[in-house]
C-alpha cells in the first residue's frame, strides 16, 4: 500500500488547470475477486474517455492521458500488492497513483480541479488510526479504518531488543513467558530472566525511544491515534518513550504474536470505536452550543468561503453529495452549477480540502447526522 499525506494532497489541490480527472475504485487484497479488479479498472477507463472526449479534449490526447493507467491492466504484479481502494488523479502532463486502506465507491469525475473528498477518511478524525503491536521479537504496525486492516511495512525499525542492543547473553537471559493458565482465566504474559526488573526496564525504554523516533515516517499523520497492542508490562514502559500525541491509553493487552492483523483489528474496535465516537460527538454538541453566537453556521455560502480564508475550526460535510459551482473569495461570491460541464468544481470537496490544509477538522457525515440538515455546516475560529 502506500501513504498519503496532507502535503500531498495540498499538491493535487493546487493543481488547478483542466480538465483533471479523478477515478476512484475499490479493490481486493485476496481472494478470487482480486481477478476482477483489472475489469472493473479498464470499464472506469472507457467511461474515462467518454467523459473526457465531452469534455472537448481530443482522442490523441485522451489516449495519452489514460495509457499509464492502460500499462496496469497488464502488469500482473501491480494487482497482486494493492490495498482495499485505488484513487488515480490525471493530467494531460501527469498522473498520480495511491492504493490505500479505504474501499471507495467507483467515482469517474473531469472537471477543473482533482476530486478529493473520498480521500478525506484517510484523515478525519473518525476515519485512519494504528496498531503498534510491541513484543520481544517483533514490531508491527498495523494501518485501519474501521473497515479494513492491512500491514505496513516497516523497514530500518529496531525489530526486536536484541537487534537494538546487539547484546546476545541478553537475549538469552530474557525469556518471555506466557501464563501456562487457560485464556479464560485472563492472567496476562508475563517477562522473567536473570536481570532484575531495574536493570531491564531502561532497556526496554531504550528500544521504545528508537521505536518512537523512527515511526513518523510510517504514519499518514502524526496525530492519527494509535492503538497499543502488547504484553501487560510492555504498555506503561511504551508510554513513557511516546512523543507522539494520540497513542491511545487503553491498549490490547497480550501477546501480540498470537494474533493476525484482522485479530487484532477485532480487538483493536472495542477502543476505537467509543474514542471516535466521543471525538464526533463532542464536535457535534460544540456546534450546537455556538449556534447563534457567530461561530457556527450552516449557511453554505458562508461555510465555503470561510474555508477559503482559513476560518473553519471543524467542517461537517455531507458524504456522498457534490454541489458545483464557483466562488470568488476576493468579492465574497458563490455561483452554483448545474454540473461539473459547466466549468465548477465540487464546493463541498473544496471547503473540506481547504479546511484540511489550514489546520481544521472534517467529518464526514451521512445526510441523517448533519447539522440542521444541511450539506456544509462549520465551526469557525473566529
Amino acid at each position: 500500500m502506500d501513504i498519503i499525506t496532507i502535503d500531498q494532497v495540498k499538491q493535487l489541490a493546487e493543481i488547478d488547470s483542466g480538465p483533471r480527472l479523478s477515478l476512484y475504485m475499490s479493490t481486493h487484497r485476496a481472494g478470487d475477486q482480486i481477478e476482477q479488479d483489472p475489469i472493473r479498472l479498464r470499464n472506469l477507463l472507457r467511461q474515462a474517455e467518454k467523459e473526457l472526449k465531452a469534455a472537448g479534449l481530443r482522442t490523441p490526447d485522451i489516449r495519452s492521458m489514460l495509457q499509464p493507467a492502460r500499462d496496469l491492466l497488464l502488469d500482473s504484479l501491480f494487482w497482486e500488492h494493492l490495498g482495499d481502494g485505488l484513487a488515480i488523479f490525471f493530467t494531460q502532463e501527469d498522473y498520480y497513483l495511491f492504493r490505500l486502506p479505504i474501499s471507495f465507491d467507483e467515482l469517474v469525475i473531469v472537471s477543473q480541479r482533482f476530486y478529493l473528498k473520498p480521500l478525506l477518511p484517510y484523515f478525519m478524525d473518525d476515519g485512519l488510526f494504528y496498531i503498534l503491536a510491541l513484543s520481544q521479537d517483533e514490531v508491527k504496525l498495523i494501518e485501519a479504518t474501521l473497515h479494513t486492516v492491512g500491514e505496513v511495512p516497516i523497514r530500518d525499525m529496531p525489530q526486536s531488543l536484541a537487534e537494538l542492543l546487539q547484546f546476545d547473553e541478553f537475549e538469552q537471559n530474557l525469556q518471555f513467558h506466557t501464563s501456562t493458565a487457560p485464556p479464560t482465566a485472563g492472567r496476562p504474559a508475563m517477562f522473567h530472566g536473570h536481570s532484575d526488573e531495574d536493570e531491564l526496564k531502561p532497556r526496554i525504554l531504550q528500544w521504545f525511544q528508537r521505536i518512537d523516533e523512527a515511526l513518523p515516517e510510517f504514519l499518514a499523520d502524526r496525530e492519527t491515534p494509535i492503538v497499543l497492542a502488547g504484553v501487560e508490562y510492555l504498555i506503561p514502559i511504551y508510554q513513557e518513550a511516546n512523543s507522539l500525541c494520540c497513542v491511545l491509553d487503553k491498549a490490547i493487552e497480550g501477546n501480540p504474536e498470537e494474533l493476525s492483523a484482522k485479530e487484532l483489528h477485532a480487538k483493536a474496535m472495542d477502543i476505537i470505536r467509543p474514542f471516535f465516537a466521543q471525538s464526533r460527538r463532542q464536535a457535534q454538541d460544540h456546534y450546537q452550543e455556538s449556534a447563534g453566537t457567530g461561530l457556527a453556521t450552516a449557511q453554505f455560502e458562508e461555510v465555503v468561503l470561510a474555508a477559503q480564508y482559513g476560518r473553519v475550526e471543524t467542517l461537517f460535510v455531507a458524504g456522498d453529495t457534490q454541489v458545483w459551482g464557483t466562488y470568488d473569495p476576493d468579492n465574497g461570491t458563490v455561483e452554483m452549477h448545474a454540473s461539473p460541464e459547466e466549468g465548477g468544481r465540487d464546493l463541498l470537496d473544496e471547503a473540506a480540502v481547504q479546511t484540511l490544509l489550514n489546520g481544521g477538522r472534517v467529518f464526514v457525515l451521512s445526510p441523517e447526522e448533519m447539522p440542521d440538515n444541511a450539506s456544509l455546516a462549520a465551526i469557525f475560529r473566529y
